[in-house]
């Protein structure tokens, strides 16, 4: 089964609706993260590290566009 949003309303990653270009982001394991997430996003139940929250549900500064890697061997 993929992975879809668990924020409310939001379809990401199910069949029925193209998430091309849409990244999924896993919750993080860390309790008081996963606490702070959870009073952003307004749903009914319990947020896990189980579940995903797409690209859509954060802000545009907070997500990285570009990776470039260092080559530690130099």
């Amino acid at each position: 089964m993929p992975n879809t949003c668990w924020a409310p309303g939001c379809k990401t990653g199910y069949a029925s609706v193209d998430s091309t270009g849409r990244h999924l982001f896993k919750v993080p394991d860390d309790a008081e993260r996963i606490k702070v997430w959870q009073r952003h996003i307004p749903r009914v139940g319990q947020l896990s590290s189980k579940h995903y929250i797409c690209d859509l549900h954060f802000k545009e500064q907070f997500l990285l566009k570009t990776y470039s890697s260092v080559n530690i061997a130099d």
